[in-house]
């Protein structure tokens, strides 16, 4: 908890200290204090002891049979996850060289998209730490994915039609290590078409439909076996997938506001040339419906929690998607810091009611014994 508490601290002076980064000429600084900071928070996860995190010993298990010739240990683990710890048990039998490359792979993408396209540099750190870093702990398989999407969606925003190429390949890279990474590939589709007052309805409201037909389980029942049984029929609470789903939706409002404010014009102020370029509208599609899927996601994770992990590949998005325009809103500060004392403050309290969440505290390195 302690080291939880030391980091926010940190994280919280620096969003309120370089709040507006975007604007300043200081941008190359920021971007180094992204480096640091990002690496910083790589490093604890790297080097976390194997019980931290609710699958790392698991992963762990799953190493040491590799390097002991049993590759046909837990056949449940997609391909690519195997193909890695083979590969890696070739250079090292140590699990805690495994996860230290598991998570370079889950990190660097994240530091250069936050570094390529962040609007608000520190304020996207502290929101992904405070927002996803922690389930990845646990999610290392799914970290590993969410990484390779990330660096599809530098070569989409890049590139138009080999962009559009290499994010498929990406995707279909990332499903070899979490296979409900393939979802991910339908966004490229989703870049020209605008979200409608009735999408939005639509994708909000279907989830309370299928919480209520009980339509979730019995898809999981059918088509993913027995063992995950305890997680499509656990249900996570609401507190967090609430509070995850009205982020989600309030960055679609915050670009609305943003855009349709009395004081603001579209195509006359200071970015109408970066608005309206047609890859750049394109793009923010892309975040657009990430958000949207993502809080649809919050919402049927209440009744099954398994739902909850497939919102983590559009994390990276919705918070490119809100230091996009939170910045641009009146008192936007004051917003950045209530978002990440709100998500901090939910961590803080599950901590004392379930200190067994993630298993991710008390935090141990693996020295200590």
């Amino acid at each position: 908890m302690l080291s939880y508490v030391f980091y926010t601290t940190y994280f919280l002076i620096a969003c309120a200290i370089f709040g507006n980064s975007v604007q300043k000429r200081d941008i190359k600084w920021c971007r180094a204090f992204l480096f640091m900071t990002l690496v910083f928070m790589a490093v604890m996860m790297a080097l976390r002891r194997g019980d931290v995190g609710n699958d790392t010993g698991a992963y762990c298990t799953f190493f040491n049979q590799i390097v002991a010739g049993n590759i046909n240990y837990d056949a449940r683990l997609e391909i690519g996850f195997r193909c890695l710890a083979i590969f890696t048990s070739k250079f090292s039998s140590d699990a805690q060289v495994f996860t230290v490359v598991c998570v370079i792979i889950t990190f660097v993408p994240v530091i250069l998209l936050f570094a390529k396209y962040s609007k608000n540099i520190a304020f996207s750190v502290a929101l992904f730490w405070a927002f996803t870093c922690i389930n990845l702990t646990s999610a290392t398989r799914q970290g590993i994915a969410i990484g390779f999407i990330c660096i599809g969606y530098l070569f989409l925003r890049r590139y138009s039609r080999v962009g559009v190429i290499v994010y498929c390949i990406s995707c279909a890279i990332a499903a070899l290590f979490h296979s409900s990474a393939i979802i991910m590939i339908v966004m490229p589709l989703l870049r020209k078409r605008n979200i409608t007052i009735g999408s939005f309805l639509i994708i909000l409201i279907s989830p309370l439909a299928l919480i209520a037909t009980n339509f979730v389980p019995f898809v999981f029942s059918k088509f993913v076996g027995d063992y995950y049984r305890e997680f499509y029929t656990g249900h996570s609470g609401w507190v967090a997938p609430l509070f995850n789903m009205l982020l989600g939706a309030s960055a679609l409002l915050l670009e609305y506001y943003y855009l349709h404010s009395s004081n603001r014009e579209l195509y006359n102020n200071v970015d109408s040339e970066f608005e309206t370029n047609e890859d750049e509208l394109f793009d923010n599609n892309f975040l657009r419906w990430s958000a949207l899927f993502s809080a649809a996601c919050c919402i049927l994770s209440v009744e099954n929690s398994v739902i909850g992990r497939e919102a983590l590949y559009f994390d990276p998005f919705l918070i490119l998607y809100i230091s996009k325009y939170i910045s641009r809103v009146k008192y936007s500060k004051l917003f950045m810091l209530i978002i990440i004392f709100a998500r901090v403050g939910y961590t803080l309290l599950a901590l004392i009611i379930r200190p067994e969440w993630n298993s991710f505290f008390p935090f141990y390195f693996f020295w200590q014994k």
